[in-house]
């Protein structure tokens, strides 16, 4: 999933397969990519191998379980 166009910062948690921010709240089932946006994003992998890409702004990102790749943390 990607929020590289959105508007302001994201909440994306893989664990919770919930997301806010950026154009509104989303509902994630079976992601485990995300890209956040330009902005200072949270994002949260789950127990998968993830990779978590933050892009732009000073971001928090958490793995989780897992494999994982962070990028652009």
């Amino acid at each position: 999933v990607s929020y590289v166009t959105a508007g302001s910062a994201v909440n994306v948690n893989l664990a919770t397969k919930t997301a806010s921010g950026g154009a509104g709240n989303d509902t994630l089932d079976s992601i485990e990519n995300v890209i956040g946006s330009n902005f200072d994003d949270f994002i949260m992998g789950d127990a998968n191998d993830n990779t978590l890409d933050g892009i732009g702004g000073l971001d928090t990102i958490f793995g989780g379980g897992g494999i994982d790749i962070i990028l652009n943390a």
